[in-house]
C-alpha cells in the first residue's frame, strides 16, 4: 500500500472510432486534488480513511482516519479543506452530520449537528459554498450554505431547494454558481436539473425513466 497514488491513473486515451473520451480527462501531473474514501474492514482502529491524492506530484495524503463510518467527501481546489458526511459516533445507528476538515494547521469543525442525516457533501472550489441533501418530512432536500470564511463556522447563510418532490445527489460547481441534482418525478421519472444560485433559475438538462441517475 505504498503511498504513490498508484490507484488512480491518469485515464489513458481510447480509440477515435469508439464514440468514446478521444482525449484524456485527467492530464498527466496536472495540478489537481482527488478527494477520496477508503474502507478497511479489517483494521479495528482506522477502518474508514480520507486521502487527499495530489496529482501534480503524484502522492497521496491521509487527511482523516477514524472508526465512524463516512459517506461522502468533497474538497477545495487549494487542498487545505474537506468537508465530509460522517457518522457522529462509531454507531451504526448514529446519523450523518457534515465536518470541515483543515489540513494546516490539522482542525476538525463540526458543520452540522442535528437528528437526521446530511449526506451526499459538494462543495465550491473556495469552500465557501457547501450544499448537501437531507431528509425533509420524508423528502430528500438540497441545503445551500454559503461562508464569508472558508476556515470558520460561523457567518454563513444557509437556504434549501423547496419541492414536493425529492431532490437528492447535488453537485456544486467550482464557482459555486450551479447546483446540479437530481429531482425524482411521480411518472418513474428521474431528471437532473441545473439550479443558478445568482437568479434562482432552474433548467432541465437531462430525464431518464425506469433507472437509476
Amino acid at each position: 500500500d505504498a503511498l504513490n497514488g498508484t490507484e488512480l491513473p491518469a485515464l489513458t486515451d481510447v480509440s477515435a472510432n469508439s464514440g468514446d473520451l478521444t482525449a484524456q480527462a485527467v492530464l498527466p501531473r496536472a495540478p489537481c486534488y482527488i478527494y477520496y474514501i477508503q474502507n478497511n474492514p479489517n483494521s479495528t482502529t482506522q477502518p474508514w480513511q480520507v486521502y487527499r491524492y495530489d496529482q501534480s506530484s503524484d502522492t497521496r495524503l491521509k487527511i482523516y482516519g477514524g472508526t465512524r463510518e463516512i459517506q461522502a467527501v468533497a474538497g477545495s481546489v487549494d487542498g487545505n479543506i474537506a468537508v465530509i458526511s460522517m457518522r457522529q459516533t462509531a454507531s451504526v445507528t448514529s446519523d450523518f452530520e457534515l465536518y470541515r476538515l483543515i489540513v494546516s494547521p490539522k482542525t476538525t469543525q463540526l458543520l452540522t449537528n442535528n437528528a437526521v442525516d446530511d449526506t451526499n457533501v459538494s462543495m465550491s472550489a473556495d469552500a465557501l459554498k457547501v450544499v448537501w441533501e437531507q431528509p425533509v418530512a420524508g423528502l430528500a432536500t438540497v441545503f445551500i450554505r454559503s461562508y464569508t470564511s472558508a476556515t470558520v463556522t460561523s457567518g454563513f447563510t444557509e437556504s434549501s431547494l423547496t419541492n414536493t418532490l425529492p431532490q437528492r445527489q447535488p453537485s456544486v460547481s467550482g464557482n459555486g454558481q450551479f447546483i446540479t441534482f437530481v429531482r425524482d418525478l411521480s411518472n418513474n421519472t428521474d431528471r437532473v436539473y441545473r439550479f443558478d444560485c445568482s437568479t434562482s433559475a432552474y433548467l432541465s438538462v437531462f430525464s431518464s425513466t425506469g433507472t437509476d441517475t
